[in-house]
């Protein structure tokens, strides 16, 4: 039938763990590489948008533990939300690693678990 779920949800949290230094390296510090500014803004095109919505704030209002959540939601942004919300919370960036992977590790758990429960269901 293919692939675990478990083996999915691996390799799931290691493209997460892979992906979190380049996002955070585009939150942080494109501003001093022209490029990386470019590609920033193209990325991130809507962030002042963002910023500005009801449903970050919430997130915002949490602190760490928003960060934690908004990451470990499967489908609601992932390490890219979580990367400018800890900008926006000015987090050291060990605490951002720790909280973007613990995040990515949750919502990796909760998807291999409602896959599971679906294929179960189905099956």
């Amino acid at each position: 039938m293919g692939l675990s779920p478990v083996y999915i949800g691996i390799v799931a949290l290691a493209s997460d763990f892979a992906l979190m230094p380049f996002a955070l390296l585009l939150s942080d510090n494109s501003k001093r590489i022209g490029w990386l500014e470019k590609l920033r803004r193209k990325l991130f095109a809507d962030e002042k948008k963002v910023r500005e919505s009801k449903w970050l704030k919430r997130f915002q209002n949490m602190g760490k533990v928003g960060v934690v959540l908004i990451v470990s939601i499967p489908g609601a942004g992932g390490v890219w939300t979580g990367a400018v919300l800890s900008h926006i919370l000015n987090l050291k960036k060990l605490e951002t690693y720790i909280l973007l992977g613990l995040g990515s590790a949750i919502g990796c758990i909760i998807f291999i678990l409602c896959f599971h429960g679906i294929m179960n269901w189905v099956l």
